[in-house]
């Protein structure tokens, strides 16, 4: 009898240890913040325990859709559970590559799901020999625990042995140096506590006729600063561009979080973009500047499904808006994300900004989006990464796609027909990899450049 119930319950546990080990490597390798051991397979035990392998089965699919929810949670820390369905409807406009690879992750967590199943029947042997070879994996202790670089703070939770699947708008809120307090009514927005570019470059006095503000997607401000210089090193040296002002502004959160910091000054503490309210919607800049009588642009080469931008883009002050279904000129498609290369509307765009008097014209840049194609340049080198100390291949292409979008609007922009047009150039947020150890190679302080530049006199 007690030989039958020490089986039961190895056959328990080693169930419960075995649902965490795809997730738990999957953690290590790419860097997101998991106990080696979840509470949330606790039920296993009891479950694989009494031999039901059917419902350990189902409760492995759930706990393997919560596990995916975990780590999509870390990876954009405004997730939440309740989005689910807004995530959804982004499926046909992300990169196939991410959709290929969820898909992967769920075969080989059926795969470890079914097995756990089946451990329930088989025999307490073979139950303590998977006990103990998980004992000696947990025995590598530090090095499984310790998932950020040196004391960077890249995560929501502490690091733990033993944790949770558990991700809250709380621990977000830290992550992404958002407000405490919501804005009292429940009204997911709230004032974004530190300075943006407006902030800093304006300082509240009257603004250029002429403004092209381009949100540079995952420019981050890289440890080695050779590596800035050289991404700016022809903007720089053109008689017709005079640097202004530039340094480092704070960041939290994704892209469409960036956007709403430096266009209206907010912070979301959720993904319902489309509701931003009247009473917010009504200062954010380019609504300012319509109300001025200013011609107010837009310009993304993605969807404007995606984060719903087709809705608020116009709600918040935008008359026109060009995106991949309504291009503002014909362009190649680009390879990281789907949509167009952006260096194909560094034409059109100054040709837009040339012939209009008075003009708001916002750019957010696609391109420079993981994963980083190199069939997206047309001019790779990769003979600089070598000189700068970029080993990895995928930091490599990085920065030759901002150094080449910058270089390419220099070119352009070096024109005579262009006069007293004021460009800022700022971060969304440091850019994300696939690996923990390459984002070590930038700033560990939630700090993104911006560069303030005016084009002609």
């Amino acid at each position: 009898m007690r030989f039958i119930v020490l089986k039961k319950f190895l056959a328990g546990w080693s169930a419960a240890i075995l649902f965490n080990i795809i997730p738990a490597l999957f953690a290590i390798t790419v860097g997101y913040d998991r106990g080696l051991f979840v509470l949330e397979s606790l039920p296993l035990v009891l479950l694989a325990g009494v031999e039901a392998g059917f419902f350990v089965f189902i409760y492995g699919v759930f706990f393997a859709g919560l596990e995916l929810i975990y780590g999509v949670s870390q990876a954009y820390p405004l997730f939440e559970a309740t989005q689910l369905i807004d995530v959804v409807e982004f499926l046909p406009n992300a990169n196939k590559k991410y959709i290929l690879l969820v898909a992967m992750y769920f075969f080989v967590f059926f795969g470890v799901v079914f097995l756990g199943a089946k451990l329930s029947r088989f025999s307490g042997k073979f139950s303590l020999s998977i006990v103990v070879l998980m004992i000696c994996g947990f025995s590598l202790g530090e090095k499984f625990n310790n998932f950020s670089y040196e004391s960077e703070k890249f995560f929501i939770l502490n690091q733990t042995l033993v944790g949770g699947v558990y991700f809250s708008l709380e621990g977000s809120r830290r992550f992404n140096n958002a407000p405490q307090e919501k804005k009292e009514g429940g009204v997911p927005f709230a004032l974004w506590e530190h300075s943006n570019v407006p902030m800093n470059v304006w300082a509240g006095g009257v603004l250029p006729k002429k403004i092209l503000f381009v949100m540079v997607e995952s420019w981050g401000m890289p440890i080695n600063q050779e590596e800035y210089i050289y991404q700016l090193r022809n903007l720089k040296s053109k008689k017709n561009i005079k640097i202004l002002n530039e340094g480092l502004i704070k960041y939290g959160g994704g892209t469409a979080v960036a956007e709403l910091r430096e266009l209206c000054r907010l912070y979301p503490h959720a993904l319902s973009f489309r509701d931003i309210p009247e009473d917010f919607a009504k200062n954010c800049l380019p609504r300012k500047l319509r109300d001025e009588g200013r011609l107010t642009v837009a310009l993304h080469a993605a969807s404007g499904h995606m984060y719903h931008r087709e809705d608020w883009y116009p709600r918040i002050g935008f008359e026109e808006t060009y995106f991949f279904d309504n291009p503002i000129a014909k362009a190649r498609k680009c390879f990281s994300f789907p949509g167009y290369c952006d260096v194909d509307f560094i034409d059109a765009v100054k040709n837009k900004i040339i012939s209009s008097e008075s003009i708001f014209f916002y750019w957010l840049t696609l391109n420079s989006h993981i994963p980083y194609d190199a069939r997206d340049l047309k001019r790779r080198d990769d003979g600089i990464c070598r000189i700068l100390g970029i080993e990895a291949r995928d930091r490599c292409i990085h920065f030759q796609l901002l150094q080449e979008f910058f270089s390419d609007f220099a070119e352009k922009f070096d024109d005579p027909g262009v006069k007293d047009l004021h460009v800022v150039f700022v971060g969304d947020h440091s850019p994300p990899f696939l690996g923990v150890g390459i984002r070590k190679y930038f700033s560990k302080d939630d700090m993104v450049p911006f560069l303030y530049l005016r084009v002609g006199k």
